[in-house]
């Protein structure tokens, strides 16, 4: 059955508004364009992916040098397709009914409140405290607010936290407290609250590393798929991922403090808990963010539940990367880039690609035009 993709990075936004009108920022909807030939690199042949047909040129550029698979998406579909997009929302449903794709998968109402009420991130205190009950140590809960009453925000310049929206993703919607005044800090909470009924707070921790770990939920069961590691900005917004073999990853986390035997026991942890959680509500790919902290006393340890995605991942798309389209011998990066204001170190070096896979050097995965650019660079691995 041929799979039809869709990349639709406002998904977590448009989950949270929860109307078949919403209408995504112009930021997010410059960075669907920028990523709009991203799904190529997951395609095989029969396969299409929703992109304007303006990306043909850029996307032949990427064809010869990746041999991609999959076409662009030109007409109505049958039943015999599976819808595979970034994420699920009411808007993205009421989109492909417009563009004429019929699916059972469009008519399942169920699965998408489903899907919304457990993208919630009060469902990371469930999981925290299902880990901990399986011997994972875990860092203190974060407590959800329904009113601004609930916060003594005089004791927070003593006491940092973090404020989270329920629905938010990379890094967006999450604030420091020590970034405001008290009198800030208590407006963006009202204002948060309003938007979306409550917020989480937790504790700010020391962040040393951020990584996350990849499952694929279907039928009631949950497989690990890999692990990813993500730079972020220290307001917390994605900035881009490590594209590596497993095994470097792992090296890399265990340089932090971590061990590989920590990271399996988290793993088969989350599983469980994972498994429990979804049950039969939900199927598809899910990113579990977790950190790396430095405690008071200089040693690190590891946060395992920060935000539970329901959805596609930059870390899959980095994973993919890394199995699929680099070099044996090279790691590589995949960054978000600002084309009006951020500057390319890596631009001015050709790539090297043989066999299809990138060795050296970096290309953009974007439209020349786009107001942001995925960027896809790497290097030989230092042994």
């Amino acid at each position: 059955m041929p799979n039809i993709f869709i990349f639709n990075p406002d998904n977590d936004l448009a989950l949270a508004n929860f109307s078949p009108n919403y209408t995504a920022p112009h930021n997010a909807v410059a960075l669907a364009e920028a990523g709009a030939l991203l799904p190529f690199f997951h395609c095989n042949d029969g396969d299409m992916v929703i992109a304007n047909h303006l990306y043909q040129q850029k996307l032949n550029e990427l064809r010869r040098m990746f041999n991609l698979r999959g076409e662009l998406f030109t007409a109505p579909s049958t039943l015999n397709v599976n819808i595979r997009p970034w994420g699920w929302s009411p808007a993205l449903l009421a989109r492909l009914k417009r563009l004429g794709i019929s699916s059972p998968q469009l008519d399942d109402t169920v699965t998408l409140d489903n899907i919304r009420g457990l993208s919630h991130r009060r469902h990371t205190i469930a999981i925290n405290q299902s880990l901990a009950t399986n011997g994972v140590p875990v860092p203190p809960l974060p407590v959800e607010i329904f009113s601004i009453d609930e916060v003594d925000f005089d004791n927070l310049s003593q006491n940092p936290v973090m404020m989270k929206a329920p629905w938010s993703s990379s890094g967006r919607g999450v604030l420091a407290s020590d970034a405001f005044s008290a009198g800030q800090f208590r407006d963006q909470m009202k204002g948060m609250i309003k938007r979306q009924g409550s917020v989480m707070i937790e504790k700010k921790l020391e962040r040393v590393a951020d990584f996350a770990m990849l499952f694929e939920h279907h039928n009631g069961t949950t497989r690990f798929r890999g692990l990813s590691m993500f730079e972020s900005a220290s307001t917390g917004e994605y900035i881009g991922n490590l594209v590596a073999p497993q095994t470097y990853l792992v090296d890399r986390l265990c340089q932090y403090g971590c061990s590989a035997r920590r990271l399996n026991s988290i793993q088969e942890a989350m599983r469980k808990a994972l498994s429990s959680m979804l049950a039969n509500n939900y199927n598809g790919p899910l990113g579990v963010d977790m950190m790396i902290y430095r405690n008071n006393d200089g040693s690190t340890a590891i946060a395992p539940c920060i935000e539970i995605n329901l959805r596609m991942t930059m870390g899959f798309v980095a994973l993919n990367l890394a199995e699929n389209f680099l070099a044996n011998e090279s790691t590589g990066l995949l960054k978000v880039i600002n084309s009006g204001t951020d500057y390319v170190d890596h631009s001015p070096s050709m790539p090297v690609i043989e066999n299809y896979k990138l060795k050296e050097g970096g290309v953009s995965l974007s439209p020349p035009q786009s107001g942001f650019q995925f960027y896809f660079s790497a290097e030989k691995r230092r042994n």
